[in-house]
């Protein structure tokens, strides 16, 4: 099952039979968008490793005490949908099931809760929450800052 951007990330997927392969659904595995087959259609595989290095930038310039990102991975969306209570009392998942995002997570100072990074290129999340994804707690949630 051949990809679009060109990355391992399909490789130690669990999942990568029922997802349909970025080749022979266009870039939709699971049926939704996947961040890096709809970067790699619209600019180019080249366009990976830069949007890769904004988006790393973006989330180190936050200024949230220990969250520092090394790296972001293709994760489905699937896993990391947390339901989160908004401002109005309304519990809700803001991101799709069905999709791909850039992202990661990281350990908080302290070792009890950790920061979740996800972003589908036009938005960025960050939340904290604690193992298995206990008590998430939304910190942000924006459209992305773009240069230029």
């Amino acid at each position: 099952m051949g990809t679009l951007c060109g990355t391992q990330a399909c490789d130690s997927c669990e999942q990568r039979q029922a997802c349909g392969g970025c080749e022979r659904t266009g870039g939709r595995p699971f049926g939704g968008r996947c961040v890096a087959a709809e970067l790699v259609k619209r600019e180019g595989p080249q366009a990976l490793a830069r949007e890769r290095a904004a988006l790393l930038e973006e989330i180190n310039a936050l200024g949230l005490e220990g969250l520092h990102a090394e790296e972001l991975y293709l994760l489905n969306g699937f896993r990391i949908n947390l339901e989160y209570e908004l401002a109005d009392g309304r519990r809700e998942k803001l991101l799709e099931d069905d999709a791909v995002y850039w992202g990661t997570q990281i350990c908080q100072p302290g070792g009890q809760r950790y920061y979740g990074v996800a972003s589908d290129g036009e938005h960025l999340l960050v939340s904290e929450y604690g193992s298995g994804g206990e008590r998430p707690r939304l910190l942000l949630w924006r459209p992305r800052a773009r240069k230029g």
